[in-house]
């Protein structure tokens, strides 16, 4: 079980830093999902993390909203995974 678990949580590593700098993420249950767990893998109490879960957090009430624009500008504003 602590063998699968520790697998499992690798993957979602590995699948959140490749998917965060592939491409821009867009405005979709799938694009949050997919900033919200870059996000889970920065390190706790680091100021870029708090930013971005403000980012996610406009975006989601965005979405919510149906405002696409501006969903797509608060993902646009998430620094995870760019240099």
């Amino acid at each position: 079980m602590k063998i699968s678990f520790g697998y499992s949580a690798a993957l979602v590593l590995a699948f959140a830093a490749t998917s965060a700098s592939a491409a821009p993420m867009t405005c979709s249950g799938d694009g949050l999902m997919k900033a919200s767990a870059a996000v889970t893998a920065m390190p706790m109490g680091t100021p870029a993390r708090a930013t971005d879960d403000k980012q996610i957090a406009a975006a989601n009430t965005a979405m919510s909203n149906g405002n696409m624009r501006a969903c797509n500008k608060a993902l646009a504003g998430i620094k995870t995974g760019k240099k």
